[in-house]
């Protein structure tokens, strides 16, 4: 998969060790970046947070590396692990 020119800049934020957030209409691109960025940072720790419980359940089956979570979800887990519920 090849970036596009407006990808780019993403990619090398990344690259960069930055926190990116990636926000675009429906059809924009988002998954796609974020499939790039999973197998760009396939050695490394990383999670994508949705807003969307369906969006997060539709790229977990297509992540090979990283961890995708709502951002509900991955809150009450961080949470969960700082109150020991």
């Amino acid at each position: 998969m090849q970036a596009i020119p407006a990808q780019q800049p993403i990619l090398d934020a990344v690259l960069d060790g930055r926190t990116i957030s990636v926000d675009a209409v429906p059809g924009g691109g988002k998954s796609t970046i974020l499939k790039m960025i999973d197998v760009l940072l396939q050695n490394s720790n990383f999670i994508a947070l949705m807003f969307s419980t369906a969006l997060a359940e539709e790229l977990k089956g297509e992540f090979k590396y990283g961890t995708v979570s709502t951002l509900h979800a991955h809150g009450l887990k961080a949470c969960s692990n700082f109150l020991r519920l």
